[in-house]
């Protein structure tokens, strides 16, 4: 049987697990966002400001950028 200190150390270990996990998948989940181009048919800029992760670009012939 498992002493009181010993459970504890048992119930932290789990629960740091699950946060980690928790953590691990909302840091890879993926999420798309599309913006509607003003104009078109004219070169463009865009200006992104990351903390972490990245992004990667391809061109499509759409009327709207995807994030």
């Amino acid at each position: 049987m498992l002493k009181n200190t010993d459970m504890r150390l048992v119930k932290v270990v789990f629960i740091t697990l699950i946060v980690y996990l928790i953590a691990f998948g909302f840091a890879n989940a993926q999420e798309q966002i599309a913006i509607p181009l003003s104009r078109p048919g004219e070169a463009g800029q865009l200006e992104v400001q990351m903390v972490r992760g990245s992004i990667h670009v391809q061109s499509y012939e759409g009327k709207e950028v995807v994030i």
